[in-house]
C-alpha cells in the first residue's frame, strides 16, 4: 500500500544577485535624495550653532562679518566657504554629506514607515556631530527636538503594526537620558549636561529596534570613544587628561548598530 506524505509547502523562492540587491539600492537612493535635499538646512544649523555657551546664533562670517544670506549662501554648500572671503565657515567640506550618505545606508533596511524618524534623527544628529566637534556642547535647541522629532514621526509607524517599537523608543529615551545624567554627575570630566539631553534621541532611535540596540549603542559609542582616545595619544594629538567630544561617538555608535541589527 503507497504511503501518502503530507505534502510540503513550497518554500518562497529567495532572488539572488542584482535582483536581492535592487529594493535597498532603491531605498538608498531614495534616503539619499531626501537627506542631501537637507544638506543646506544642516549645514545652516552647523554654522548659526556652533557659538561657546552663552553668546547668540552665529548669523555672519566670523572672519569678515559679511552676513549668511540670500547673497551669501556658500557657506550652505558642501564646500562651506564665506562667498566674500571664501573662509571656511561651519563644518569641513563634505563631511555632513558624508555622514549623510552613511546614515542613508546604515537605514536602508528599515521599514518605510520609520525612514521619516529615522531621517530626522540622521539629520539632527549629524549637525550635533559636528557642532560638538567644533565646540564641545550639544544645543539644547537641537538635542531636544532631535528625540521630539523622532518620537512625533515614529509615531506614524504606529498605527501601522509598530505600537510595541514606539513605546519601547519612548521609555528607552527616558531611561537613556537619566542614565546619562547620572554619568555626568560620577564623571563630570567626561560627560557633560549636553550629552544627557542627546541622551534622548540616540535611545529612542536603538530602542525602537531593540532594548538590546540600548545596550549594545551605549557599549559601541564607549569603545568608539576610547579607540578615539587611544589613537589621539599615540599619534601624540592629545594626552590623557585631553576630554573628547562624546557626542559623535553615540550618533556614529547607534548607527552602526541599527544598521547592524536591522540587515
Amino acid at each position: 500500500m503507497a504511503n501518502h506524505h503530507p505534502a510540503m509547502p513550497a518554500e518562497a523562492p529567495h532572488s539572488v544577485g542584482p535582483a536581492s540587491s535592487a529594493p535597498r539600492a532603491g531605498q538608498i537612493a531614495r534616503l539619499t535624495i531626501l537627506l542631501f535635499a537637507v544638506a543646506p538646512a544642516v549645514r545652516w544649523a552647523i554654522v548659526y550653532c556652533s557659538v561657546p555657551t552663552g553668546q547668540q546664533w552665529q548669523r555672519a562670517c566670523p572672519h569678515c562679518a559679511t552676513e549668511i544670506g540670500t547673497s551669501n549662501w556658500l557657506p550652505l554648500t558642501p564646500r562651506g566657504r564665506c562667498g566674500h572671503c571664501r573662509r571656511r565657515i561651519g563644518a569641513p567640506p563634505w563631511t555632513a554629506e558624508v555622514l549623510l550618505l552613511l546614515a542613508a545606508g546604515a537605514c536602508s533596511t528599515l521599514p518605510p514607515w520609520i525612514i521619516p524618524a529615522y531621517a530626522w534623527w540622521a539629520a539632527t544628529g549629524t549637525a550635533l556631530c559636528l557642532i560638538d566637534i567644533a565646540v564641545h556642547r550639544l544645543p539644547d535647541r537641537l538635542t531636544w527636538p532631535a528625540a521630539g522629532g523622532f518620537l512625533l514621526l515614529a509615531g506614524l509607524a504606529a498605527p501601522h503594526g509598530y505600537s510595541g517599537a514606539w513605546l519601547r523608543a519612548s521609555l528607552s529615551a527616558v531611561l537613556m537620558s537619566v542614565v546619562l545624567g547620572a554619568c555626568t554627575l560620577l564623571f563630570p570630566r567626561g560627560l557633560g549636561r549636553g550629552d544627557a539631553k542627546y541622551g534622548a534621541a540616540i535611545g529612542a532611535a536603538a530602542g525602537w529596534t531593540s532594548w538590546l540596540a540600548v545596550y549594545a549603542a551605549t557599549v559601541t559609542a564607549t569603545l568608539l570613544g576610547a579607540l578615539a582616545g587611544i589613537v589621539l595619544v599615540i599619534a601624540r594629538q592629545a594626552s590623557r587628561r585631553t576630554q573628547l567630544p562624546f557626542g559623535p561617538f553615540l550618533f556614529l555608535g547607534t548607527m552602526l548598530v541599527v544598521a547592524f541589527l536591522n540587515l
